[in-house]
């Protein structure tokens, strides 16, 4: 959904709000690339963004945390260790180009200075609870508050995204704030006990914002800082919350602090961290990158680090099997045990499908994939392929048979690559027997125009690759357009050579 679209009616949840609340994040990235004339100076494509930096007096460090955001914006592109401008970013924000616009965007960032006088246009304008030069202590209290509103949003999430995990307590909730998480879990569990840990003004917000005893049932409180505190040797515990903890830290600090938070789980616990992780990019926590920059922008050496180095250092500290998964909010989790059995935990289909090299991916119904008779006629009546492979029409699936197929699944995946046909082929595949073997029996791909496998097709032999060959969608009748319209992403054909080029796939599920 667009963030200038309204939400669906039927929305219960926050997001759309949180979209609106952050919008000013892509434009901010937006401007700064504009400024820094970005665009011209990587020209065709750069490879090594630390001399980039060096011959363009940039911080490289800020650099990389900069182009992975301008790749989620879709104004850089990266591919074989290269950046460079995509299609859009060279056609209008290169001044080498005849249809460059760069001046008009440059004109827009003037023109957001007025939109600070639009409550004064309206009526007077309410004045802010805090400003930057409110009291610590007010902004400290509005900051604890704000956190643990979201808390509460992302405990219930979280609670029953976890709820196969077979914890026990007591709980630890480290850098807990107001202990709204903490809550959440003691809500499923209440006769089990947690303690937050925080700094002693984070407490004494917490005492406010949570004033009645009844509040504190089983819930006590740890002031200080976590990696100096002295915990006694037979402190054990057997739930361990981190949310939005590590975030606030540099890679070595964090990794000793998450280290220090492994020592203290007892045998059989578990770990829960909450977090943005800049490389969970599925269509619904594409903000993880762009939070990355708000931390460079507003803490001294906060990164959002990737989820692969932190379930790396969860392995390090001896904890088994890691596992990340997506909520279906902005942000992630990974659990992970000291018991030496893995977690049970759903699996995240989007991110498998990121993980084998395609760019999105959409859960569909099967009723979901459109099916026509007309598809096969555009086969025959357009395409020189025709009745000249056996995965193609006239000898593949018809439009009936394929809906009958779709109709006995419950649920596939429509995935998005990129050319050469025979890459993305090979990727469905390896998709297909990842899934396979995570025991989804039925797994089944349906891929993207001819079958690239062999120069030739004797059609009147059998297929000399029955392991390989898939048909194409739109060879068994699939109408790839409307369906993809259905899965909220577009396509278009092309009408010119430069423009972008989508591969769609299908993966049946169960």
């Amino acid at each position: 959904m667009s963030l200038f679209s309204p939400p669906d009616p039927a929305q219960s949840d926050y997001s759309h709000l949180e979209h609106l609340a952050c919008g000013y994040w892509p434009s901010e990235v937006f401007f700064l690339a504009l400024n820094f004339d970005l665009f011209a100076k990587i020209g065709t494509g750069i490879k090594n963004l630390g001399q980039f930096g060096l011959d363009h007096d940039l911080d490289p460090s800020g650099l990389q945390r900069l182009f992975p955001a301008l790749q989620q914006l879709g104004l850089l592109e990266h591919e074989g260790g290269y950046w460079f401008p995509s299609s859009i970013s060279r056609t209008y924000l290169d001044r080498k180009s005849p249809d460059c616009m760069l001046d008009f965007f440059l004109y827009r960032q003037y023109m957001q200075k007025g939109w600070g006088n639009l409550a004064e246009k309206i009526g007077p304008p309410a004045q802010p609870n805090i400003t930057p030069e409110s009291p610590y202590s007010e902004r400290n209290f509005h900051y604890v508050k704000a956190l643990d509103l979201l808390a509460r949003q992302k405990g219930v999430e979280i609670v029953a995204r976890t709820r196969k995990c077979a914890w026990q307590g007591p709980i630890l909730d480290i850098g807990g704030g107001a202990g709204a998480l903490s809550r959440a879990f003691l809500q499923e569990r209440p006769e089990e006990y947690a303690t937050v840990f925080d700094l002693a003004e984070v407490h004494k917000a917490a005492r406010i914002i949570y004033p009645h005893p009844s509040d504190w049932r089983h819930l006590d409180y740890i002031e200080g800082d976590f990696s100096k505190h002295t915990f006694a040797g037979h402190e054990k515990f057997g739930l361990i919350l981190m949310a939005n903890f590590l975030h606030a830290y540099d890679a070595g600090t964090a990794k000793n602090l998450l280290t220090k938070a492994c020592s203290l789980l007892a045998d059989g616990g578990t770990l829960i961290i909450h977090d943005y992780f800049p490389d969970r990019q599925t269509s619904r926590n594409f903000k993880a990158i762009l939070y990355d920059l708000h931390m460079l922008a507003n803490t001294y050496n906060g990164t959002c680090h990737r989820s692969d180095k932190v379930i790396n250092w969860l392995v390090d500290s001896g904890l088994s099997a890691p596992q990340a998964l997506d909520l279906d909010s902005d942000s992630s989790l990974i659990i992970a045990s000291q018991s030496g059995e893995p977690i049970s935990v759903a699996p995240d289909w989007l991110q498998l499908a990121q993980e084998h090299g395609f760019r999105t991916g959409v859960l569909l119904e099967p009723r979901d994939v459109i099916t026509a008779p007309w598809v096969a006629l555009k086969c025959q009546f357009g395409c020189k392929k025709f009745a000249k492979g056996l995965q193609c029409p006239p000898f593949s699936m018809d439009a009936d048979k394929t809906r009958q197929l779709l109709d006995s699944y419950t649920k596939c995946l429509l995935v998005e690559g990129t050319p050469p046909g025979h890459t993305f082929h090979q990727q469905l595949l390896d998709l297909e027997r990842s899934v396979f073997l995570q025991g989804k029996h039925k797994a089944l791909i349906f891929g993207a125009g001819p079958c690239s496998l062999c120069p030739t097709c004797d059609i009147n032999k059998p297929c000399v690759k029955p392991g390989k060959a898939r048909p194409a969608m739109e060879a068994c009748g699939i109408d790839v357009y409307e369906t993809m319209k259905k899965a909220g992403l577009g396509l278009s054909p092309r009408t010119a050579k430069d423009q972008y080029v989508k591969y769609v796939g299908l993966l049946l599920l169960e």
